[in-house]
C-alpha cells in the first residue's frame, strides 16, 4: 500500500461518514448507518497510518 501523505483523504471518509450517520438517524435508516459505519472505519484506519510516525 502507498504511503498516505495526503491528510485529506482520510478526513474527507470521516466526514463522509458523519454526514451518512446524521441521514441515518435523522430518517432511521439502517442501510446509512452501516455505510457511516463503514466509511468512518476506513477514515480512521486511514488516517492511522497517515500520521503513523517512522522510526
Amino acid at each position: 500500500m502507498k504511503n498516505i501523505k495526503n491528510i485529506y483523504s482520510p478526513l474527507i471518509w470521516l466526514v463522509l461518514g458523519v454526514i451518512f450517520l446524521v441521514i441515518g438517524l435523522n430518517n432511521q435508516n439502517h442501510t446509512f448507518l452501516i455505510f457511516a459505519g463503514c466509511d468512518i472505519t476506513i477514515g480512521s484506519a486511514l488516517l492511522g497510518i497517515a500520521t503513523k510516525k517512522k522510526k
